[in-house]
């Protein structure tokens, strides 16, 4: 199934590191027309930030990438770049968070809209039985889509 013909996605080494936070880590590939790939991994994978560097929403901080065979470069207009992204398709998420306040903080605001008795126990079971203990106390502004 293989094709001689250039990739219409083309990725080599492509990092992307927040400070202390390892986004996406030396990825390569090679997709061909006429196919369909998906991307598939845990929350805070890395996919979203993948899918926004490919599209030049945010810049890589190491690596290279093509898509329809043009050098995707982060904040650059050229024509051809407006050609690709005319091109292709895209959503990224929007969180139904506040991005300033941290996990527990949007927990007992949604209790209290909800004007549950004891929210301070309903926020405290949630946190245990999401897993979000780990994330409880870091602003939702700094988390994965799949984490809101």
């Amino acid at each position: 199934m293989g094709s001689s013909a250039a990739p219409v996605i083309a990725v080599a080494g492509l990092t992307k590191r927040y400070t202390d936070v390892l986004a996406v880590h030396n990825v390569g590939l090679s997709l061909q027309a006429g196919q369909i790939y998906t991307l598939l991994g845990l929350n805070g994978a890395g996919k979203t930030t993948l899918i926004r560097m490919l599209l030049g929403m945010i810049a890589p901080t190491a690596g290279s990438a093509r898509v329809l065979g043009t050098v995707v470069s982060a904040g650059q207009h050229s024509a051809r770049q407006r050609l690709t992204w005319a091109r292709t398709g895209y959503l990224v998420e929007a969180p139904a968070a506040y991005p300033e306040l941290t996990v527990a903080e949007n927990l007992h605001l949604c209790a209290r809209l909800r004007q549950l008795k004891h929210p301070g126990r309903h926020v405290e079971d949630i946190i245990e039985r999401l897993a979000l203990t780990p994330y409880a106390g870091r602003r939702a502004r700094t988390l994965s889509m799949g984490n809101l």
